[in-house]
């Protein structure tokens, strides 16, 4: 008698295998900001489509938000200029300021990143990921994964 086990591999599993997006993932979180911004297209005013892309991040998803964050540090002129730029969008909530001289996370978020340029304007996810970078100090604009 074949007392062997017939072994079915659980739908998760495969779906990951095949390198579909589990729901409720932060790689959901990255592939839908990743879309949204594509369709932002050559757009000349990227940081406007990033703020309507997070505005109309679908909330009917069990995942965390991603967030538009300006890091700046003390003493960086061009951080002030960006900070006076940005100041109605930060003062709304739309974009945060994290100081990297006065906060762990901006730090964090820089270093776990390779991010080395202040100021710096990004979408992360919950987890501080770089999703995308709106601009630099480099003044290149670039997406990682």
């Amino acid at each position: 008698m074949d007392e062997s086990v017939a072994w079915t591999i659980p739908e998760p599993v495969v779906r990951a295998a095949q390198d579909e997006v589990m729901p409720g993932t932060i790689a959901e979180t990255q592939k839908i900001v990743d879309e949204m911004m594509q369709a932002c297209g050559s757009d000349e005013d990227t940081l406007s489509c990033a703020i309507e892309t997070i505005a109309a991040f679908p909330e009917e998803l069990e995942i965390c938000k991603p967030e538009i964050l300006l890091i700046t540090q003390d003493g960086c002129d061009h951080c002030e200029g960006h900070r006076d730029m940005l100041k109605t969008q930060i003062e709304s909530g739309q974009i945060r300021e994290l100081n990297i001289d006065h906060s762990n996370e901006a730090v964090n978020i820089m270093v776990r990143n390779g991010l080395m340029m202040t100021p710096s304007l990004l979408i992360v996810n919950c987890e501080g990921k770089l999703i995308h970078e709106i601009f630099s100090d480099a003044g290149d604009e670039k997406q990682r994964t």
